[in-house]
């Protein structure tokens, strides 16, 4: 069946705190590439909306419960892809262990991760790879924010991101401040907007649909 616009539900949008994607401004607004472009979208066809920065263990389990609710940026793998309607893709990445440039002469270029503790956020994608691989003395955070103090501050040796999540860091860090390790998957993963599941097929295909009309509006940073 499909709808209208004019009949499309109240929209829930639940995301994290991660600059220069998704991050609360000094007024309290929520702005960045990724809230912009979707805010943007659905203005232009008048759905109603609200959007809430959640930590991303929070935002992830209203997105499970909830219906009509769309969680971004998410990444899109074999596990969750039936319990999302992906809606459209925001950017590629990748996942790497990282160190401070400022202490490599302390590792070696490979260095046994097993004996170091690594930070990484609570709940995502990257925390499952770190268990893939046997890495368990890790260190959670609930944000990019808190990952990135982890480091700074010497609270654990190495972090565990995307390429992402160092993107995030440039605002404050510039590109020489971290070294790439370890690649943590081959495989390159893409950053959804996602619609949980319990959402109708004719929401999400009007969603879809709206997203896709803008996409020439979502500008990915360099």
């Amino acid at each position: 069946m499909c709808i209208s616009a004019s009949e499309l539900p109240k929209i829930s949008i639940v995301t994290e705190e991660s600059y220069p994607a998704n991050y609360t401004a000094e007024d309290s607004d929520i702005r960045g590439f990724a809230a912009d472009y979707i805010k943007y979208a659905l203005n232009q066809n008048d759905v109603p909306f609200d959007i809430t920065i959640y930590s991303w263990n929070r935002a992830f389990k209203i997105a499970n419960q909830d219906e009509n609710v769309i969680i971004f940026p998410i990444a899109r793998t074999p596990e969750r892809e039936a319990s999302f309607h992906w809606l459209h893709e925001i950017m590629t990445v990748s996942y790497y262990i990282y160190g401070l440039k400022s202490r490599e002469d302390e590792f070696v270029d490979t260095p046994n991760f097993k004996d170091y503790k690594i930070g990484v956020i609570a709940g995502g994608i990257t925390q499952k790879l770190l268990e893939e691989r046997d890495l368990t003395n890790i260190t959670l955070a609930k944000d990019y924010v808190q990952l990135i103090n982890l480091i700074r501050k010497n609270r654990v040796d190495f972090i565990a991101t995307s390429s992402f999540g160092i993107l995030i860091s440039r605002g404050k860090y510039p590109d020489i401040y971290f070294k790439p390790y370890l690649k943590l998957t081959n495989r390159e993963i893409k950053l959804y907007y996602a619609l949980s599941r319990s959402s109708s097929d004719a929401v999400a295909d009007k969603l879809k649909a709206i997203l896709n009309q803008h996409e020439d509006k979502l500008v990915i940073p360099n």
